[in-house]
């Protein structure tokens, strides 16, 4: 998926964009990074500016008030529609054979009824959290608990539970995380990013979502790796993963996604900041103050100190 190349600016940065589904979030950095429409019309109906907020986490893009009361009515399949209909979006028979799926879903959300979720894979840029950004939207007015997060955060919030959990005794400290996740966290949970890089993780995915699903959570996930690939030549990982793939494929619709496009690196080539040197090796404090003030306008740097989890601090 693709927008009709427009002309942007980021705090004075000019670039041209024709997709911003980049890996990481905007939730934390939207009150940061102000996407402003320098030599075009607003598009109006789409934009990177206001992530949509629904308890925890947002997505990474925002329909308009007029095109999200109509996709909250009927579904993601009918704002692409539009999307596509406006010149915002570029049309896609790929995305359209996802989004029937995801539309079959947000029907049975609408209706209050426990269904399938779906595991969607993909190659970079080819639309993955676009598409589950969309369901998203439409869904999270239906249900009165729902949450998107990038997949690491997730876990980082599962590990934390889990410790916390351990101070309950007479009870599987996993059912005591799923429980609250479904009471305090959502009913619909919506992943980016899903990946498995660390032992801990891989252990815990299959009695942790089997429970989930057991207590009718849905999901929808989006993945660069297929579910057989994840943790490949991770330690243990065949101790482990098989039965996470075992309760997935009962409870998940798998799903790939064959987009040839990379609008991600479209955009980069388009906009001209490939030139530009994003990495600097030996601590060059000059390469980092040059990026600072690019991508901030110079605001003032202030020392804060960051909690993190089990009481650790950083400043």
């Amino acid at each position: 998926m693709a927008f009709r190349t427009r002309v942007c600016a980021i705090r004075g940065v000019r670039q041209r964009l024709v997709h911003t589904s980049s890996s990481s979030r905007v939730a934390s950095a939207a009150a940061q990074v102000r996407f402003d429409q320098v030599d075009a019309p607003p598009i109006g109906a789409f934009t990177v500016a206001q992530p949509h907020v629904v308890g925890i986490g947002a997505t990474k893009f925002s329909l308009s008030p007029e095109l999200l009361s109509v996709a909250e009515a009927l579904g993601p399949g009918e704002a692409y529609d539009r999307l596509v209909a406006d010149g915002v979006l570029l049309d896609n028979t790929e995305q359209r054979r996802l989004l029937a799926l995801l539309t079959a879903v947000f029907h049975a959300v609408k209706g209050g009824n426990a269904t399938r979720g779906v595991y969607i894979h993909g190659s970079v840029g080819c639309g993955k959290s676009m598409m589950m950004d969309l369901f998203y939207m439409c869904a999270a007015k239906h249900v009165t608990r729902c949450s998107r997060f990038h997949f690491h955060e997730f876990m980082y919030m599962v590990h934390k539970m889990m410790h916390e959990a351990k101070s309950q005794p007479g009870r599987r400290p996993v059912d005591v995380v799923c429980e609250r996740i479904a009471q305090e966290v959502g009913t619909l949970l919506c992943f980016d990013e899903f990946a498995i890089t660390t032992i801990q993780d891989c252990c815990l995915l299959a009695p942790l979502f089997d429970t989930l699903w057991q207590n009718g959570v849905t999901t929808i996930s989006t993945s660069n790796r297929a579910p057989e690939n994840l943790y490949q030549d991770g330690l243990n990982r065949h101790l482990y993963l098989p039965a996470f793939l075992e309760v997935l494929d009962a409870n998940c619709k798998v799903v790939h996604l064959p987009v040839a496009t990379d609008y991600r690196a479209e955009h980069v080539a388009r906009s001209g900041l490939a030139a530009d040197p994003v990495f600097s090796e030996g601590g060059d404090s000059e390469f980092a103050s040059q990026w600072w003030q690019r991508v901030t306008g110079g605001s003032p740097i202030r020392r804060e100190v960051f909690v993190g989890g089990y009481g650790r601090e950083l400043e």
